[in-house]
């Protein structure tokens, strides 16, 4: 019997992807629960037979794990299955085991070799050729830096990241269609004679190639081309100060507001090795805290950066550990001159009205108080953010596996439900919610204002300008005009 239990868990572990291990063992999400070879290879087979895409000129690979103890055999299916396969260009591979595992596995790779190109792998290698999609191990690793509040006083501080965007980068070669692998060359060339078709030209223009040690770059200034050289480079660069993170001023936490806030967490703890530090990081985080207070600094990540603003905010983590949370603060030229349009007139909401979006917001939060079998009440939590994957590359991932294994690389309509239940309301809720949604919608008498489409100047319509042009005559004669008018001109 195929312990698919096994290596379902097992795969999860190394993956830790749940969703796509159905992909991993090429048995489609509702043939994960069949226990035998046979019915592997029918249902792989019905997959196959489902999929409107697959022809014949497909390259299709058929990877069935057995650890070889399966003992029944009926010819007649197996049979079946050969002759259904046949109208596939397929290979089969069968993972864990080897021609003399048993005469069960004997007799039937001898069915199929006949038909087939058939292959063997041992489990551990075909565990390294799947290990690529496994996500890479992240060492935990603190960047030392110094807190100079003053010349001669320093707290030795360790910035980490908790939280970072996942840039996720399959890596791809150029190749041609016959999978032979290609370079590619950047030639520069220069236009020795142009040619103007406007006069008559008929000869071609002229070419000259050029190395890329005689070009620099050029710097458009209207419409002349300023030359920069790596030379002009050198005697405009501004020595940098290297690696700091030095004390600007204090100011109040209220005059930080959420917007200035430019860049993701990072979190600064003392260093474990030195006890001074940690005791004058308390001090200065318990201050700051006191009077409500927080730190802005200059702050230059490696010796090669520019120098940035970011703010400290003093905060005591569960274990009474003082860090600062570090965010860079913008320049003036990240600013952007946006105001919120006022609005002429706010309705209050009446108390029905707040009642009902307090019900649907109760009805849609995230934690739940359940009673346990022991009657008491506890708190369990729905979409955890951190077991909520990116779709985005997990589908790439799945076309990936597809297109490796010989399938086609399109996602059926089931495979792009499950990678958008995770970012989805759970169904619970959503066939729990149709009477308070339908109260909700009758609370609120909601209507669609489209903005009309409108030319205009100065954020004005044209409308506006032709009413105050309406009453304005041409004069018969420029005697009668007004010269006086473009006195202010």
């Amino acid at each position: 019997m195929i312990n698919i239990l096994m290596v379902r868990y097992l795969l999860a572990h190394i993956l830790n992807i749940d969703i796509l291990i159905s992909d991993i063992i090429v048995i489609y999400v509702k043939y994960i629960r069949l226990i035998s070879v046979l019915e592997s290879l029918e249902g792989a087979v019905r997959m196959l037979e489902e999929s409107p895409s697959v022809s014949y000129e497909d390259n299709i690979a058929l990877a069935i794990l057995t650890n070889g103890l399966e003992s029944s055999l009926s010819r007649f299916r197996h049979q079946d299955v050969i002759e259904r396969l046949k109208s596939y260009n397929v290979n089969l591979a069968f993972i864990g085991i080897t021609p003399g595992s048993s005469a069960y596995i004997a007799d039937l790779f001898d069915e199929y070799k006949d038909e087939y190109p058939v292959t063997y792998e041992p489990f551990e290698n075909a565990l390294n050729m799947v290990s690529y999609f496994a996500p890479k191990p992240k060492a935990i690793r603190g960047q030392p830096f110094q807190l100079q509040l003053s010349e001669s006083f320093k707290i030795d501080l360790q910035l980490f990241v908790k939280v970072s965007e996942e840039k996720f980068i399959p890596k791809f070669n150029q190749v041609t269609d016959n999978n032979e692998h290609v370079s590619k060359i950047r030639q520069y060339e220069q236009v020795v004679n142009e040619v103007n078709i406007d006069e008559g030209g008929n000869s071609e223009a002229k070419t000259v190639t050029v190395g890329k040690g005689d070009i620099i770059k050029g710097y458009h200034y209207g419409t002349s081309i300023i030359p920069f050289s790596k030379a002009d480079k050198e005697l405009a660069a501004v020595e940098k100060e290297g690696k700091q993170l030095q004390l600007v001023m204090f100011t109040k936490e209220e005059n930080i507001l959420p917007h200035y806030l430019m860049s993701s967490c990072r979190w600064l703890i003392p260093n474990k090795k030195s006890e001074s530090a940690a005791r004058a990081t308390k001090a200065l985080v318990e201050a700051l805290k006191k009077q409500g207070k927080v730190a802005i600094v200059r702050y230059a990540y490696n010796a090669v950066s520019n120098p940035r603003l970011a703010v400290l905010f003093p905060k005591v983590t569960k274990n009474g550990c003082p860090v600062f949370e570090h965010f860079l603060l913008p320049f003036n030229e990240d600013f952007r001159g946006f105001d919120f349009p006022p609005l002429e007139k706010v309705p209050d909401a009446s108390d029905y009205q707040n009642d009902t979006v307090e019900t649907y917001i109760d009805h849609f939060m995230l934690t739940d108080e359940i009673k346990n079998e022991e009657g008491e009440k506890e708190k369990t939590e729905r979409m955890k953010i951190n077991e909520i994957r990116n779709p985005q590359p997990q589908q790439v991932c799945m076309s990936l596996r597809k297109k490796i294994l010989g399938l086609p690389p399109e996602l059926s309509e089931d495979e792009h439900k499950a990678l958008l239940n995770t970012v989805s309301t759970p169904k619970d809720l959503v066939n729990s919610s149709e009477k308070i949604m339908k109260v909700l919608a009758k609370s609120f008498d909601l209507k669609i204002v489209e903005r009309p489409k409108e030319a205009g100047i100065l954020n004005k319509p044209l409308s506006t300008f032709k009413l105050d042009f309406e009453d304005m005559k041409p004069p018969a004669s420029y005697d009668d005009m007004d010269l006086d008018m473009f006195n202010d001109c």
